[in-house]
């Protein structure tokens, strides 16, 4: 991640009395003394180096926001995703087959399409599904059939998933931007939700070529009862039969007009209905990280399957959270469950279970090393030593305001990568000294402007101080 030459250089060229024989010797020792697994050249370096006195050039983490145009080329967007289709095929002209794929991207601004021509299976391998905040980087901008921009990916081109919470919060989410029926407007449709009002139907069709078709449908009420609208999806895999009464959120719709003068909303095989129901079962999870926020409480927590995801507590359910802490295994029945949170909002939501479950990972086994960081998914666990100071600085942004943002580099005996925090996670960082070693809860990683993998540092991830305890010391877990 870094280059051990360059950064040799560079101590050198502000110390050119020490010679690279001396450097050379000091690392050495530096590993030594430190040991444990814990240092490469290049960790040690970086110690070295903050020992002298020797300011390494850091790791540029702002990030850039580009408009979309037509003609555009190599740019970088960040939004939402709204719907995932399956893998199409197209004939090639010099004969052949050849395979696309697309997403609908959406923000508050409304609904663009985006067109991946290679790496198609990188969708399943990064788990990106719907609301999931993606980065397309080098990509470039198409008119579609009825001129509007449209978003393509080359080879050339790539997604990832974002990980930057201080960006991340300014973009809406799918149930930030949906909508009563009764206040559709717009012709393309994030998310409406209501009240089942007939039972859903499944029917089949037959296409011009002959080939089969599904289509779903069903009416779609208000909470308020004010409106109803049909809603028809084509072609929709792996939807729930519908009953009525049932409370469900739809994503991906277009509205459209009839010849008798009412409308429907329409949806395809990138739609998505979600049934909001309350859970009759409890589901056992691991609390890995905590923090409150207003009225609201976020838990970074793990299940069965060893993933991690995000607890959103609310209104009632706050109190029954406020004896819980990290490493303790809870109970939650879910009022609202979404594909990466469940948001509970009732007061008997949460219940802390006193013995410890066979079927829960232990905390110690959740944790990576560097070198895995870009392969891992999700929030990320690690052990780790300072190589550099914790500081923090005010930085201006490009709308004017003063936020503080936290540096520090860390490594083990995989490599090297530096932590980035904003705002009021910054005080995480502050006052960490190099050589200490600490534990990583809940850190996700980032890409800065140059592709340079970094880890945000967020409001529920958490920076243990170990103060020269063996990471691998039993009593470290939780």
């Amino acid at each position: 991640m870094y280059d051990f030459d360059a950064l040799v250089e560079e101590v050198l060229k502000q110390k050119p009395d020490l010679g690279r024989a001396k450097l050379d010797q000091l690392i050495e020792e530096k590993r030594s003394v430190v040991g444990g697994g814990y240092l490469t050249d290049q960790g040690a370096l970086f110690l070295v180096a903050g020992e002298l006195g020797v300011q390494l050039k850091g790791i540029d983490s702002d990030l850039t926001l580009r408009d979309l145009y037509i003609g555009a080329n190599d740019i970088t967007v960040v939004a939402r995703v709204l719907a995932v289709y399956p893998v199409s095929t197209y004939a090639k002209k010099e004969g052949g087959e050849g395979r696309y794929r697309r997403l609908n991207l959406f923000d508050k601004n409304g609904i663009v399409r985006l067109t991946m021509w290679e790496e198609l299976e990188a969708i399943e391998r990064l788990g990106v599904g719907v609301d999931t905040p993606l980065r397309v980087a080098s990509a470039y901008v198409k008119p579609s059939l009825d001129g509007k921009p449209t978003l393509n990916l080359g080879k050339k081109g790539k997604i990832e998933v974002l990980r930057d919470e201080g960006l991340i919060t300014k973009m809406p989410s799918v149930s930030e931007l949906q909508i009563d029926i009764a206040a559709i407007t717009e012709t393309d449709v994030i998310a409406v939700r209501g009240i089942v009002q007939s039972d859903s139907k499944d029917s089949e069709f037959t296409r011009g070529d002959g080939s089969r078709g599904t289509l779903k449908h069903f009416t779609l009420g208000s909470e308020s009862g004010s409106k109803q609208r049909r809603i028809v999806i084509w072609n929709g895999s792996d939807l729930p039969s519908l009953r009525s009464g049932e409370r469900v959120r739809v994503t991906n719709l277009r509205l459209k007009q009839q010849t008798y003068g009412d409308s429907e909303l329409h949806g395809d095989s990138g739609s998505r209905i979600d049934v909001i129901q309350n859970e009759s079962q409890g589901t056992l999870l691991l609390v890995v990280g905590s923090a409150g926020v207003h009225d609201s409480t976020e838990f970074l927590v793990a299940d069965a399957t060893r993933t991690l995801f995000h607890l959103n507590l609310k209104d009632e359910a706050v109190e029954s959270a406020r004896a819980v802490k990290e490493g303790d295994i809870i109970e939650v029945m879910g009022n609202e469950k979404y594909e990466d949170m469940i948001i509970c909002t009732k007061s008997d939501s949460v219940k802390r279970v006193n013995a410890k479950s066979n079927l829960l990972p232990s905390l110690q086994s959740l944790f990576v090393k560097v070198k895995n960081v870009e392969v891992a998914s999700g929030p990320l666990l690690m052990e780790v030593i300072a190589l550099s100071k914790g500081s923090v600085q005010d930085v201006r942004l490009k709308d004017g305001s003063v936020v503080k943002k936290g540096e520090l580099l860390v490594g083990d005996d995989t490599g090297e990568i530096k932590l980035a925090a904003w705002r009021e996670s910054s005080e995480k960082l502050e006052g960490v000294q190099e050589g200490e070693r600490l534990q990583i809860i809940g850190a996700t990683l980032q890409r800065s402007r140059m592709n340079t993998p970094y880890l945000q540092i967020g409001r529920i991830s958490s920076v243990r101080r170990m103060k020269g305890v063996s990471a691998s010391d039993d009593n470290l877990r939780l």
